[in-house]
């Protein structure tokens, strides 16, 4: 629930995440934090630019894989579109941000509101090049596609995806995932039209007047 309260903007969490970054920051990253705030402590700390070098260094010498996947996730989670696609090329240079880390990483930002219009682009852009690095028929290349696509729910980007795969189609590239990823985007939008008064209502009841 942290993550949730954290996420709608409530106060006393992000002061309390905030302040327990603060203090792992300032044992040099040898503070004991509980296992289940981590991610919501870590994403706190890189909303601010220093929070957010501290923690791509830290990313760059940990040695626990566990510890890295939670850091890559903060990361991800700014809202600064420069730091988003600096993230990108890291991963696209693959000495900083491992290969086999490049899907989850595309998704991890796919996530992120300030994220999903830039990896969309990305992939569209430099498909070509995604192809020379990962095959066609890859796990990762199908984790791409899908971890930037399956939160889509608007007719809009329904269209473009359906444009995007058309293109790909003639080149030859046809995936089982490209169907899978129709369906769930149209069984978004029926989702949405069906839930969003009750969307509205309940984020208008669980949001504090005070939060931002």
């Amino acid at each position: 629930m942290i993550g949730l309260a954290c996420d709608l903007g409530y106060p006393p969490c992000i002061q309390k995440a905030s302040q327990l970054f603060q203090d792992w920051v300032k044992s040099n990253g040898t503070l004991s934090l509980p296992t289940d705030v981590l991610r919501v402590v870590y994403a706190i700390g890189s909303q601010k630019t220093e929070g957010w070098n501290y923690l791509l260094n830290a990313y760059q010498h940990s040695l626990s894989s566990s510890e890295k996947n939670k850091i890559l996730y903060a990361l991800s989670r700014t809202k600064d579109t420069e730091k988003l696609s600096k993230l990108i090329e890291l991963g696209r240079d693959g000495e900083v941000i491992k290969k086999q880390d490049f899907a989850a990483l595309i998704s991890s930002i796919s996530g992120n509101p300030s994220g999903h219009t830039l990896t969309w682009n990305f992939v569209r852009e430099n498909w070509a090049e995604l192809l020379e690095k990962f095959h066609v028929g890859s796990s990762i290349i199908r984790n791409i596609l899908y971890g930037t696509t399956s939160h889509f729910y608007s007719q809009e980007e329904l269209e473009e995806v359906k444009t995007f795969f058309n293109s790909l189609k003639e080149q030859g590239h046809v995936l089982k995932v490209m169907e899978v990823i129709l369906e769930l985007i149209q069984k978004n939008i029926r989702w949405l039209e069906r839930n969003r008064p009750v969307l509205e209502k309940w984020l208008e009841d669980i949001i504090p007047s005070g939060a931002n």
